[in-house]
């Protein structure tokens, strides 16, 4: 299946007219797990080189997230036992923090959606170096990059939060202690950019 396929059923989702609409939402669904969907609908959502309008782009990402949802976790698929491939999968998590920075306001609200759902299923022991990433791009001085992993790292924070409700004990005391050893921003980063990723104050082994 190709990208331009893709493209096309996403444009006539768009249209006014109620057969051809319903039509290309019908070959989106049965297409949702073919290799590389996933893929194509992530690039047109947020690949700069792809040349689409921004709705077609927001459409993509609505449609990438339902895919995500659907198909990520084998273990609560809602589509008959389907699931994503692990080559697709790998590509969207190997790109979606990067992607985050450059996509449009509207197309990085989705994707922050398909990166919860994503962290809830492969972080840590899929998506190890997320952490680390989130840490090293919030001392850049790009705001646009600082301010995707501000949002990058609430959605990791949700997934923490949802997670200690849950898990043993000892678990969630793991994780706990894995985000406060983590790297925090720099000293120079804001107080207001510390109260939204809720930075510990200054205790023993731990730097503000």
């Amino acid at each position: 299946m190709s990208i331009d396929a893709t493209h096309g059923w996403l444009q006539s989702t768009l249209s006014a007219d109620q057969t051809q609409r319903r039509a290309a939402e019908e070959a989106l669904k049965q297409s949702e797990f073919a290799p590389e969907h996933v893929v194509h609908l992530f690039r047109i959502a947020a690949d700069t080189s792809v040349a689409v309008d921004v709705a077609l782009r927001q459409a993509a990402a609505i449609r990438m997230k339902t895919v995500i949802s659907r198909g990520w976790d084998p273990a609560s698929s809602s589509a008959d036992g389907k699931v994503l491939s692990a080559t697709d999968k790998a590509a969207v998590r190997d790109n979606l923090v990067e992607a985050m920075v450059v996509a449009v306001p509207v197309v990085r609200t989705q994707l922050g959606l398909c990166l919860r759902s994503i962290a809830q299923v492969d972080y840590p022991d899929n998506w190890p170096g997320l952490l680390s990433s989130i840490c090293v791009n919030l001392q850049q001085q790009q705001m646009e990059r600082v301010h995707s992993h501000v949002c990058i790292a609430c959605a990791l924070l949700h997934v923490h939060r949802s997670a200690y409700a849950v898990m043993p004990a000892h678990r969630a005391w793991a994780c706990s202690a894995e985000l406060v050893a983590s790297p925090p921003p720099s000293a120079h980063t804001s107080p207001a950019l510390r109260r939204t990723l809720r930075v510990p104050h200054a205790r023993q082994g731990v730097r503000v």
